[in-house]
């Protein structure tokens, strides 16, 4: 797992890092400097909500990793005879029940970000794509932050 995070923080950092130079481009292309507040309150809903469904979909991965290797260890030879092979059953069911809670979840949370896109994308043409800029920047950078400070704990 820690390996996996470890991946995806060098992952984002690199995102973070493209998403600031593309507004910062588009800034400079478009000759604009900021969006009014409005706009910059829907960037800060839409970029949690979709920080929140890319969180959601690490966890998932880390599940199904964590999964992977209880089902290898459930598939071996004389498994049945391990002292640990009940609770590694339990584990399963557990793994597979936080799978379906994850699924849930990313379905429910799938479902909120249309609402802001269209009110951001009904502005003028400018102010959307920089609404989209910003909105990717702001979401990399909250998951970056939040990669790190997991990392940040375990040392």
């Amino acid at each position: 797992m820690r390996e996996f995070i470890e991946m995806q923080l060098e992952t984002q950092k690199a995102k973070l890092e493209q998403a600031e130079q593309a507004t910062v481009n588009y800034k400079s292309k478009e000759k604009t400097v900021s969006i009014d507040l409005q706009t910059k309150s829907q960037i800060d809903a839409a970029s949690g909500i979709k920080a929140e469904i890319i969180k959601l979909e690490s966890q998932r991965q880390g599940v199904l990793a964590q999964k992977a290797q209880v089902e290898s260890y459930l598939a071996a030879p004389n498994a049945q005879g391990d002292p640990f092979y009940a609770s590694r059953l339990n584990m399963l069911e557990q793994m597979n029940n936080q799978l379906s809670n994850i699924e849930a979840q990313k379905k429910g949370s799938l479902r909120k970000p249309f609402h802001y896109e269209q009110q951001a994308f009904h502005a003028s043409p400018g102010r959307s794509h920089l609404y989209r800029h910003q909105r990717d920047e702001k979401v990399t950078g909250d998951l970056y932050t939040d990669l790190l400070s997991n990392t940040m704990s375990w040392k």
